[in-house]
């Protein structure tokens, strides 16, 4: 019921508008009548009313000053102000402040009822906006995250309704540049970590180092795997991944009787485009099935593989590796055939022609760039390598992505 309060030093008006109307028959309620403004701005703070029906020239405190306390006071109440013909500057003054309607004494009743009813009508309908906005608000959240998942798990694939749902479910997140971190962690029971205990990683991450920004969304897959969207801050892959892989690896200490050996991650390339985190997340989860292939079997063959990514962008060998693991060459190139079957050489190989292809979609490297950033000196060899295993060269490659990337 719509709540209104009468101030007017004219006892018969006050009494009048409440006695002679049926306001129940239109929703509406009289809570009291003030016969000055002193009065009425007391009144108004204690009902806090919808409307207040209010005469100009009063006793102690006219309409205006009234309306001014009451303005200060924060609260949310429309005004009738109501006149004689001799008050038409103060009428001015009054619809200056924002008074809803102003009425001429004496007021028929008739035309009482239509401005108070227009009113009403028009405070339930912005009590219902709020009230829709304040559950929007409440609920935005969750409902960003289930569309995310959608488009993580390529459930939503339109483009143009993922756009229009990035702006109606108000994602604040930087879809021009940004990365898909994939986390898996292989255990069995409950999740080893909560996505509450994976969010205060990013954020620890995001507070002690230039590499991860402050803005990130954590997506759950599913048991024990995650996919976290971060800012790309334009840093080296390697470098970030390091990081990330560090902190994590630092939380499962934390619980003791967890293996670190379980955990992967990886990193997709820059993606400029919500729709494509998808195919991102997808590509973080390729470089993952090395590792976790690796991580069923034997540590020394994992840390190979961790020291090849950070020192991807060398030309190492693998005596190289071989010596920072303190183990002999043979041995470890015995546990790759063993373990992978292939060899040392192949799963080097394999892995810059990965990092490579994901450099390559982004227009803002040159093939000889990219070469060097993946250990190749000659750039000729590189492109031989490449396509032998892509079937095209870089070149080719890079072109393909940009049309593709037209195309959506």
């Amino acid at each position: 019921m719509i709540k209104v309060l009468v101030v007017d030093d004219e006892y018969h008006v006050g009494m009048g508008i409440q006695q002679t109307i049926a306001w129940k028959d239109y929703d509406i309620e009289i809570v009291d009548i003030a016969y000055d403004g002193e009065e009425g701005l007391e009144m108004a703070i204690e009902y806090k009313p919808d409307i207040i029906i209010t005469d100009i020239r009063m006793p102690i405190m006219d309409g205006l000053q009234m309306i001014e306390h009451i303005r200060e006071q924060a609260i949310q109440t429309k005004f009738i102000v109501l006149s004689g013909y001799d008050e038409f500057e103060y009428a001015k003054t009054a619809l200056n402040r924002g008074v809803s309607s102003y009425l001429l004494k004496p007021v028929e009743n008739k035309e009482l009822i239509i401005q108070v009813t227009q009113l009403a009508e028009q405070i339930k309908q912005e009590k219902e906006q709020h009230k829709r906005a304040q559950y929007m608000n409440e609920e935005r959240p969750y409902y960003q995250e289930i569309f995310l998942k959608e488009v993580l798990n390529n459930k939503i694939r339109d483009i143009k309704k993922i756009d229009e749902s990035i702006n109606a479910l108000n994602i604040k997140f930087d879809f021009t540049k940004y990365r898909v971190v994939a986390v898996r962690f292989k255990g069995e029971g409950l999740n080893i970590f909560s996505i509450e205990e994976i969010e205060q990683a990013f954020k620890v991450i995001g507070n002690k180092c230039e590499y991860v920004g402050p803005d990130f969304i954590v997506l759950e897959k599913g048991m024990n795997e995650w996919g976290i969207l971060i800012e790309d801050q334009g840093k080296e892959e390697r470098n970030i991944l390091k990081v990330i892989q560090n902190q994590l690896m630092d939380m499962l200490r934390a619980k003791k009787e967890i293996c670190i050996q379980n955990l992967w991650v990886s990193i997709s390339s820059v993606q400029n485009k919500c729709y494509q985190m998808y195919e991102a997340y997808q590509e973080a989860i390729k470089l993952c099935d090395v590792s976790r292939t690796v991580g069923e079997n034997r540590r020394e063959i994992h840390l190979a593989l961790d020291y090849m990514r950070e020192h991807i962008h060398e030309s190492i060998t693998i005596e190289d590796i071989a010596s920072a693991l303190y183990m002999s060459a043979s041995h470890l190139m015995h546990l790759f055939k063993q373990e992978l079957g292939k060899t040392m050489i192949e799963c080097l190989v394999d892995m810059r022609i990965e990092v490579a292809k994901q450099l390559l979609v982004n227009p803002k490297y040159k093939v000889y760039e990219v070469a060097n950033q993946v250990g190749y000196t000659d750039v000729k060899y590189f492109g031989k390598i490449f396509k032998l295993h892509v079937g095209m060269t870089p070149k080719s490659y890079a072109k393909r992505s940009y049309l593709l990337k037209d195309e959506d």
